[in-house]
């Protein structure tokens, strides 16, 4: 990512994002990332973690950082089509959020944020309720 397109999703979170939620992490290493803070509607807040090392070009890696775990407390699988999930990584679980197919580099970051947020309200809904909500 350039210093011109770092500024404009800068700008992009600094509108819509409280200060204190968000931080840019590593950017002068081959592994930049990016980690948000999400507050569902139950008032759980996890963490999210954007990897920007391809971003904008790539869809970027989406994971939780936070502890999720089922209702059985086991974990949620790994590439699982009902939980949309990918993979682990260092005890974080990636989630779809993009296709290929669907992915532009006009993309913004925080709009990789609301699939996350989104993805984290249908767990909670899940956990509180056995249901999803699917947008």
């Amino acid at each position: 990512m350039d210093k011109e397109r770092l500024k404009a999703e800068q700008d992009i979170l600094e509108r819509k994002m409280p200060e204190n939620s968000y931080r840019f992490m590593d950017l002068d290493t081959t592994k930049p990332y990016l980690v948000l803070a999400a507050k569902t509607n139950h008032g759980n807040v996890c963490s999210l973690r954007i990897e920007l090392d391809e971003f904008p070009n790539n869809v970027p890696k989406l994971y939780v950082k936070s502890k999720i775990i089922l209702k059985s407390g086991q974990s949620i699988p790994e590439n699982d089509e009902f939980w949309n999930t990918l993979y682990h990584k260092d005890g974080m679980i990636g989630i779809r959020h993009y296709g290929q197919n669907s992915w532009t580099p006009m993309v913004s970051l925080y709009n990789v944020y609301l699939r996350g947020k989104m993805w984290l309200e249908n767990y909670d809904n899940y956990m509180y309720n056995n249901s999803f909500v699917y947008a």
